[in-house]
C-alpha cells in the first residue's frame, strides 16, 4: 500500500544495506518501464537490472564501495561504446579490493546484449 511518504530506513544500517534494500523495493517498480528488447528478447534495462544493477546500483551511483559512479559527468560512461565493450567483456582488474569479472560475472551475455545495455546506461545516467 503506498502511503505517499517516502521510505527511510534506519540511520543506523550501514550505507551499504540500506542501498541494497532500496534497490530490492525499487527493482519491481523498474520492471514495467523496460524499453526496446535486444536479440534475446529481454529489454536491457532488464539485462542491466539482472546483471549490473546489484554492484552499480538501480541509479548507476554505485551500491556498493569502490564501484564508480556511471552518472558522474567525467565518469566512465563518457567513454565510447566500443572502448565500454571492451572493458566489459575482459572485466576491470581489482583496484582498492573492487573490480569487475568480465561481463559482470555473466558469460551467457552476448556482445549484442552487452551494447543494448552499455547503449541503456548511457542513456540512463551519463549526464
Amino acid at each position: 500500500m503506498n502511503t505517499g511518504r517516502p521510505l527511510l530506513l534506519p540511520a543506523g544500517y550501514p550505507a551499504v544495506i540500506r542501498r541494497l534494500i532500496a534497490t530490492a523495493i525499487c527493482l519491481p517498480l523498474a520492471l514495467p518501464a523496460l524499453s526496446a528488447a535486444d536479440d534475446s528478447g529481454l529489454p536491457p534495462a532488464q539485462l542491466y537490472l539482472q546483471s549490473c544493477a546489484a554492484c552499480h546500483g538501480v541509479d548507476g551511483a554505485g551500491a556498493m564501495p569502490g564501484v564508480p559512479d556511471l552518472s558522474a559527468a567525467s565518469g566512465p560512461l563518457t567513454k565510447p561504446i566500443d572502448a565500454l565493450l571492451a572493458l566489459v567483456q575482459k572485466g576491470i582488474p581489482a583496484r582498492d579490493g573492487m573490480g569487475m569479472p568480465p561481463k559482470g560475472g555473466n558469460p551467457d551475455l552476448t556482445e549484442a546484449q552487452l551494447r543494448a545495455i552499455l547503449q541503456y546506461m548511457k542513456h540512463e545516467f551519463a549526464r
